[in-house]
């Protein structure tokens, strides 16, 4: 979450997916990155390619 700290400060207008197995939704970080905006979507694994498809169109067309 700290590379995607880095992308944001670089670079607000870049788009950022957080990708992980590891369950964030009760990680108080994970939620003040949300509400921040640093991370702009979140998929947990295992990822089906067509849920991942539609992610990454949504985040393009923000």
């Amino acid at each position: 979450m700290a590379l995607l700290n880095k992308v944001k400060e670089l670079n607000p207008m870049v788009r950022t997916m957080l990708v992980s197995a590891y369950e964030f939704q009760n990680n108080p970080n994970f939620e003040k990155y949300l509400e921040l905006g640093i991370i702009d979507s979140f998929m947990e694994n295992p990822i089906k390619i067509n849920r991942l498809c539609q992610r990454v169109r949504d985040l393009l067309t923000l």
